[in-house]
């Protein structure tokens, strides 16, 4: 008899993967902007460091932001996120599981037929990635994960 499938699997996670910085992570943020404003200005190019400006200061903004728990159901159409967006299997072309090193979530990343869309990355709990793994698996393909370019750099800088 086969195992009964399960008709929607629910979990809460967080908005985002929060890597704590300590206060050198701070320091050399700023001294890298320092560095590249004073490029700008010896090039005279003043929109480059004006844009430095800004960016440092979103940076140091965002750097201890607490992400916000979310909710996201897997049921037979599609991804639920926060009853907000939605996302159905006619729209995923694949999906992939990279574990982070520390913490209690797996990271799941679903990429989409239209390749000008970006992939989205949303967080599973460790002890239900094999039931959330089987559930996806029955309704889209699954490939090995390759990290981007981006996520690379975010892990690298801790952000």
């Amino acid at each position: 008899m086969a195992e009964h499938d399960p008709q929607e699997i629910a979990w809460e996670a967080p908005e985002f993967e929060y890597r704590h910085k300590d206060i050198s992570w701070y320091w050399i943020s700023i001294i890298v902007a320092v560095v590249c404003i004073g490029f700008a200005a010896w090039q005279k190019n003043f929109l480059f460091g004006f844009f430095v400006l800004v960016a440092e200061i979103l940076i140091l903004a965002w750097a201890n932001q607490q992400p916000a728990i979310f909710n996201f159901r897997l049921t037979e159409k599609g991804l639920f996120i926060q009853n907000k967006k939605f996302y159905s299997y006619g729209d995923i072309e694949t999906f992939s599981f990279y574990s982070s090193d520390e913490g209690d979530f797996e990271n799941i990343v679903f990429r989409f037929h239209k390749h000008l869309r970006r992939p989205v990355k949303i967080a599973a709990p460790k002890n239900r990635f094999p039931e959330i793994q089987s559930f996806l698996s029955e309704r889209v393909a699954e490939i090995n994960h390759e990290p981007s370019l981006i996520d690379t750099i975010e892990k690298f800088i801790g952000f």
